[in-house]
């Protein structure tokens, strides 16, 4: 090499045995050469030898690197990386320039600018699965753009890291939730993602201006906009790209068909019916002894019944006598929509995990108790902000086995078992 060559270069190497004497004899540098090692002890070639630790203080023109396994000396190493580095390959006798003497390289799935970077904003955004539309929209862009993965950021919110209004949540409850369902709901997506928690709204902001692609483009840190609704989605749908695009993993549909085998319940022939049982707006829970009912009349027409309570009440036998619960599923985002892939047939209400069936092409259901002019999420201005047309058989994008149910199954209505079966039997053949 020509820089060997210059009699003003100065050169250092690190190391002191056999693959250093060999790296003098072969390349013969005409410069000054000091000798470097962790310890800095003793004399090589006639020359005293320094420690490693004095090397990032110096100037030199190269720096090699005569050690074949220098593991250990890369935390020193790192702070030569502004230098020009080399590394003697003492087996194969070459000199090979070193970009990546730490193999980051090898171990990179994707480059920086393959992935879409994503914000989710606890200023305005709830910890629910409402970040499940969020999710599947950022994923639905990225493939748009033809990037191929995520990156999210969650940026704390404004009371302890999350919503200022949110007040039918302890903190305690936000933090399970962000744990036990949203960070879940990222490999659901993009197995592939990453994300970061930021401890302030100030690294959140570093973190996205300095990334190459992002998204909300036009996301305002100060006044954040919402936009975790399954109505933005609907921009995809429109120009004729699927949205449905949630599949379940295989290994989370072998675990759920273990534990049907273990019970002796043909998920072919079961019916899944999901509860909501949540502090916040009340008015949208299930009506218990409706659904306790509408079970039993599904078991003596032969069907297996499985009964997921809300995540608030999951680990709360019900004690249904022949109705199987299965608590894993209520508390795992993953096991939850195998369930629901692998039954014959869903009943739901209006709650938040019907965000996974809605974004799947797989999963058979009804959907009840959309309507509900007491509350401020089911009023008919609010379902048809979020892509809900009141009144029709489907929702938008909806594939055939997919169906929303507008009766009256509150406790007011009689007959809210008997709509309940009609809709059965409508619906589920």
């Amino acid at each position: 090499m020509k820089i060997f060559e210059d009699e003003q270069s100065r050169v250092a190497v690190i190391g002191t045995g056999g693959s250093a004497r060999n790296f003098l004899d072969i390349h013969k540098p005409k410069g000054r050469v000091d000798f470097f090692t962790s310890s800095g002890e003793g004399v090589f070639c006639g020359k005293p030898v320094n420690a490693i630790s004095k090397l990032a203080a110096l100037n030199y023109d190269a720096i090699v690197i005569a050690i074949y396994e220098y593991t250990d000396l890369l935390p020193a190493l790192e702070r030569l990386s502004d230098n020009p580095l080399y590394w003697y390959d003492n087996v194969e006798k070459q000199l090979l320039k070193m970009n990546d003497f730490c193999a980051d390289g090898q171990g990179q799935l994707y480059a920086e600018e393959e992935i879409l970077t994503v914000v989710y904003d606890f200023r305005i955004a709830p910890p629910t699965f409402d970040f499940l539309n969020f999710l599947v929209h950022a994923k639905l862009e990225a493939n748009r753009r033809r990037l191929r993965t995520l990156n999210i950021i969650f940026c704390p919110g404004d009371k302890g890291g999350f919503r200022e209004d949110i007040d039918f949540f302890s903190e305690e409850e936000m933090h399970f939730r962000f744990n036990n369902l949203l960070i879940p709901l990222i490999s659901l997506v993009d197995p592939h993602a990453r994300f970061v928690v930021c401890y302030s709204r100030r690294q959140a902001r570093e973190y996205f201006y300095t990334a190459t692609h992002v998204f909300p483009t036009d996301h305002s840190f100060k006044q954040p906009k919402a936009s975790h609704f399954f109505s933005e989605l609907l921009r995809f749908y429109n120009n004729g790209t699927p949205i449905a695009i949630l599949r379940a993993s295989d290994n989370a549909k072998n675990k759920v068909c273990q534990w049907a085998r273990a019970r002796n319940i043909d998920l072919d022939n079961t019916i899944v019916i999901s509860l909501r049982e949540c502090p916040a707006h009340v008015e949208r829970n299930s009506v218990l002894p409706v659904w306790h009912k509408v079970a039993k009349a599904l078991k003596s027409r032969g069907y297996y019944v499985v009964v997921l309570r809300d995540t608030d009440k999951a680990m709360l036998p019900l004690g249904w006598e022949g109705i199987f619960d299965f608590p894993e599923a209520a508390l795992s985002v993953h096991l939850r929509f195998a369930l629901y892939e692998l039954c014959w047939f869903n009943l739901m209400t209006s709650n938040g995990a019907q965000a996974l069936v809605s974004l799947s092409q797989a999963c058979r259901y009804v959907l009840f108790g959309m309507y509900n002019p007491t509350c401020s999420s089911n009023t008919e201005a609010h379902l048809k902000k979020i892509g809900i047309i009141p009144g029709t058989a489907q929702r938008i994008s909806a594939a055939p086995g997919q169906y929303l149910d507008w009766s009256d199954i509150s406790e007011n209505n009689p007959f809210a078992v008997s709509d309940i079966l009609a809709a059965v039997d409508k619906y589920c053949h």
